[in-house]
């Protein structure tokens, strides 16, 4: 299991020695945002052993004057401001914000917001969540998780988050399909949130 052991030592080599950090003003629009949390949070460290990953959560960045996100959680999607998990340093450990190579045109950008917009409300699919760590997940209709919710929302204008369908897409499936395909997708920021 050394994937599991290398799931703390932060972003790839090739990322850590970038200097960013992030800056919400200078976020697009539609951005995803990956995360990590700490060893304390027994859901990041579940989703992160069972999909060998780095990351377990993926969350839209809406922008405009709120700095809005849409994430779906346990309690359900909620739309919040990047403000408000950005300064948790209790659990937040690592970020990752992608963007798409060249930006979103703006119908695109509508499109993404739009969809995701649309699911606030809806609850979290435990069923789909367990099924990762059981290796079928199979998620149930009008629920959402966090990674199916940005997939479907980027399928929305016909753009590729990840090789697998949405119902199968887990965070760090994105990742991986951000990380290999550098040509459509951009690394705007990584930071470690822990003090």
């Amino acid at each position: 299991m050394s994937w599991l052991s290398d799931l703390w030592k932060g972003p790839p080599a090739n990322y850590a020695r970038r200097p960013l950090t992030i800056s919400p003003a200078l976020i697009p629009a539609g951005a995803i945002i990956l995360t990590s949390t700490s060893t304390r949070n027994l859901i990041s460290w579940l989703i992160r052993e069972v999909t060998r990953a780095r990351v377990s959560h993926s969350i839209l960045y809406t922008g405009g004057p709120r700095l809005g996100t849409i994430e779906a959680e346990m309690a359900g999607v909620k739309e919040d401001s990047i403000k408000s998990w950005l300064n948790d340093k209790t659990t937040m450990a690592w970020v990752w914000v992608y963007t798409r190579e060249g930006g979103l045109r703006d119908d695109q950008r509508t499109k993404i917001v739009s969809y995701a917009r649309g699911c606030l409300g809806k609850s979290y699919d435990i069923s789909e969540f367990l099924g990762f760590a059981l290796g079928d997940p199979e998620g149930c209709a009008g629920q959402e998780i966090c990674s199916r919710l940005t997939t479907e929302a980027y399928l929305e204008p016909a753009i590729q988050t990840s090789a697998k369908s949405p119902a199968e897409t887990a965070p760090g499936d994105q990742m991986r399909w951000f990380q290999e395909h550098p040509d459509e997708w951009t690394l705007i920021a990584v930071q470690n949130v822990k003090p």
